[in-house]
């Protein structure tokens, strides 16, 4: 028990840390602190995939906010299954990448469900770097 101290004190209560989510009062974003980046969070559809709770959120005040960085958007998490409104082309999400799936039947062999496929805005969508198609059944 002398390896652990009895009291431990918090040097400064508004630090924040890696994993914090923090927003201002009178804005609606959220960010995610990620290695002294705040990272916005894209949507609230982003922040429940990500099953963040919002209980944790820490408001802050504007002063306190611009003490940080922005850093690259927080995007839905890698095997989300994704498509833009106006193309009928589904995506999984790897990696930080969006990769295509070359078909119905490539998307049927890897057993993926239809009804998982979340729709977004073509910006968001656009958001995400392109890599390579996806395929399970040969050329």
């Amino acid at each position: 028990s002398d390896l652990y101290p009895l009291e431990v004190y918090i040097s400064n209560p508004n630090a924040l840390y890696t994993g914090d989510l923090v927003k201002t009062q009178n804005k609606s974003t959220v960010y995610y602190l990620d290695k002294g980046l705040l990272r916005p969070i894209l949507s609230w559809d982003v922040f429940e995939k990500r099953l963040y709770n919002p209980a944790n959120i820490i408001t802050i005040s504007q002063n306190n906010l611009r003490k940080y960085k922005i850093g690259k958007d927080v995007y839905y998490p890698d095997g989300t299954l994704i498509k833009g409104k106006s193309s009928p082309s589904v995506y999984i999400l790897s990696a930080g990448l969006k990769r295509p799936i070359r078909s119905g039947a490539d998307f049927n062999g890897l057993l993926y469900d239809w009804n998982n496929i979340i729709e977004v805005q073509d910006n968001i969508l656009d958001l995400v770097p392109t890599g390579k198609i996806l395929r399970v059944l040969p050329e």
